[in-house]
């Protein structure tokens, strides 16, 4: 931990207790957890996002660029993933009896709009639930600041009966959909995505 990195973990601490919160409670109000928020307070911002150090900081009327020599990343490159639980790139896991899925994270440049290679649905860079908004990080299958998975389950999923069978289909279902063509599947979705538009 260096020097700024020090101050800044010092002066977020100080900043809160002048609030009268808890580190759950700020967790709470930037949407992040608890052990997020204690993450930075001991130094370790590397720990959680960018954004989620920057939403810390906003709540607590802290300004960064006040703290030279804390380093953020400023990547023109940028992870994505497929939120679609169906898409054959998302691997699908079961832990304790329950249906959890991988997703396949994407290293791609910065380009306006950009299709799941898998199945053609539109890819995203962020944790999905509510104001969370965390990066996604590769080989994370749930959010580190607020613990949610990135890739959805489908109610359906969730309540099958026998999920050992549903983890076979859902299997078999991504062979097959690796088998066709992924230029079908992304003009597809391309050209359901103009009809929506249009309607």
């Amino acid at each position: 931990m260096n020097d700024s990195t020090s101050k800044l973990a010092t002066a977020i601490q100080s900043a809160r207790k002048e609030l009268h919160l808890s580190q759950r409670e700020l967790g709470a109000k930037v949407g992040c957890s608890q052990t997020a928020v204690s993450h930075v307070e001991n130094g370790d911002q590397d720990a959680v996002s960018e954004d989620t150090l920057k939403r810390i900081c906003k709540k607590l009327n802290l300004d960064l660029a006040d703290f030279v020599g804390v380093t953020l990343t400023d990547n023109p490159e940028r992870l994505l993933f497929c939120p679609q639980a169906t898409c054959p790139k998302n691997v699908p896991y079961l832990v304790n009896g329950k249906i959890s899925f991988q997703p396949t994270v994407f290293l791609l440049e910065r380009p306006d709009t950009v299709f799941c290679p898998g199945c053609g649905g539109a890819l995203s860079e962020r944790c999905n639930t509510g104001e969370c908004g965390a990066l996604v990080q590769v080989g994370a299958a749930f959010c580190m600041d607020c613990g949610a998975p990135f890739v959805d389950v489908p109610r359906a999923f969730a309540k099958h009966d026998d999920p050992k069978q549903l983890m076979l289909e859902l299997i078999e279902q991504r062979k097959l959909l690796a088998e066709t063509s992924v230029a079908c599947r992304v003009a597809l979705r391309q050209r359901h995505l103009n009809d929506r538009k249009h309607q």
